[in-house]
């Protein structure tokens, strides 16, 4: 089953986010294949740090976004990755005193050592 094929049954289904995602699906098609509409694309930091920078980067790159809104945590956690910063999967039930007395932040599930902000 595509891709294409799924949003489709989805849009049959109907049920709680399903459909959703369907409309979701014409609303960005209809954006991105009218030459007259600027695309703004918003998002807060974390995004960048739980690994969506690679899709948002290509969306750029490949002309789907003209205009992008998004937090100075993007903007932090992406210089960090670009210097090598390390972004490890945890739990969004960690302790989090344990994490700072380990020089560990926790962003969700996500957890970064501090040196990956040069710390």
């Amino acid at each position: 089953m595509s891709a294409l094929q799924l949003i489709k049954a989805y849009e049959l289904m109907g049920g709680f986010t399903a459909k959703l995602l369907a409309e979701a699906h014409k609303i960005a098609l209809s954006m991105f294949t009218d030459d007259d509409c600027t695309v703004f694309l918003s998002f807060t930091g974390n995004l960048i740090a739980t690994g969506l920078r690679g899709v948002i980067a290509d969306l750029i790159s490949r002309g789907y976004i003209d205009v992008i809104i998004t937090t100075g945590g993007a903007v932090d956690h992406d210089i960090a990755r670009c210097f090598g910063g390390k972004y490890y999967h945890g739990s969004f039930d960690l302790d989090d005193v344990m994490l700072s007395e380990m020089n560990i932040h926790r962003l969700g599930n996500i957890v970064i050592p501090l040196e990956s902000y040069g710390f």
